[in-house]
């Protein structure tokens, strides 16, 4: 069976390089001046990041020792175990909320020519030159019954385009959280990537703190309540001593009944004892929690620029150029014959 090919010479393609030289240089030429001229027109743009180091707790619940004393004492003490939701590889999850632009929209920004402004006014004027049409703004932001954010035309807008500015990513060797921002003023990068960070350490700080607060409140009501149980079933103890005393005929219900008291006395006071120690514990345990995020590395103001790169840019449409040129001086006059040998 024979098998089609087509042969190639490399000599033809030559000859027809040679002879339409000026043309694949002129179409090549085009190609770089446009790639030259649109590399010029881009905005530089700038980088500032930050790293941070999150805590990473381990260990079982505090609370497990008391559920043998809370149960006899009729009360229950639910457990800790699992209870931190926000692992620390959600945390750049947190910088990709509706809440975290909101709240970069409404910092005060001071731009490198020293002009203090906020930032969404920075953003429409330098990232949109101060072209809101194309948002079409209908409505201002409103707080929905549902405690859902209704955003406008122009938030919305905004917050798309900084989603692709400001970023955040987690080694997950290291730990290490990034913190990115893209500007193309170099020290706004640099404010909104401590912006970020801020925003960052701020949210987990008080939400790990939140959490050992209302430990330190759970243990303060139980405490008093068990310490009311015990208060009780001691005035109950000593009563029934008195009037113990003062009869005449001593009769076995009336030893049961002593038994029963002294023992709810026992668990009462054990109980009372155990929760007013881990009261005292989770104060301590409220200081712990702070800080849980270390700053390695805060944001520094950037003195070369991200993008673009205009190297790779005029590398990247000359060699465009060059094919584009040759398919053209191929096609043209058919000159694609010359280089084709044989076809079978």
């Amino acid at each position: 069976m024979e098998e089609n090919y087509i042969s190639i010479s490399f000599s033809g393609l030559l000859a027809v390089i040679k002879k339409n030289w000026l043309a694949l240089i002129v179409i090549t030429a085009l190609f770089i001046a446009g790639g030259l001229f649109y590399a010029l027109n881009l905005k530089d743009e700038f980088t500032s990041t930050g790293k941070i180091l999150p805590e990473i707790k381990g260990g079982g619940s505090k609370m497990s020792g008391l559920s043998g004393l809370a149960s006899l004492a009729g009360v229950s003490i639910p457990s800790a175990e699992g209870s931190d939701a926000i692992r620390p590889d959600l945390y750049p999850d947190v910088l990709n909320s509706v809440p975290f632009y909101l709240y970069l929209l409404d910092k005060q920004i001071t731009t490198e020519r020293s002009k203090k402004i906020s930032f969404k006014k920075y953003a429409i004027d330098v990232l949109f030159e101060g072209d809101t049409t194309i948002f079409a703004e209908k409505q201002a932001i409103l707080p929905m019954d549902d405690g859902s954010i209704g955003l406008s035309h122009v938030n919305f807008g905004i917050i798309k385009e900084l989603k692709k500015r400001v970023t955040a990513a987690m080694d997950k060797k290291t730990g290490v959280i990034t913190v990115s921002a893209k500007m193309p003023d170099r020290y706004v990068a640099t404010s909104i990537a401590g912006f970020s960070l801020t925003y960052l350490t701020d949210y987990i700080t008080k939400y790990r703190t939140q959490k050992a607060a209302d430990n330190v409140l759970f243990f303060e009501e139980q405490m008093k309540r068990a310490k009311n149980k015990f208060y009780s079933t001691q005035i109950q103890k000593a009563q029934y001593q008195d009037g113990f005393q003062q009869q005449y005929m001593r009769m076995r219900s009336m030893d049961v009944q002593r038994e029963r008291i002294e023992t709810e006395y026992m668990f009462s006071s054990a109980f009372y004892k155990q929760l007013e120690q881990q009261y005292e514990q989770s104060k301590i345990d409220f200081q712990r929690e702070i800080p849980v995020l270390k700053v390695l590395e805060p944001p520094i103001i950037p003195n070369e620029k991200s993008e673009p790169k205009r190297s790779i840019i005029l590398v990247g449409v000359s060699i465009l150029g060059a094919i584009v040129s040759l398919i053209s001086i191929l096609l043209w006059k058919k000159n694609w014959k010359q280089v084709i040998l044989s076809e079978g």
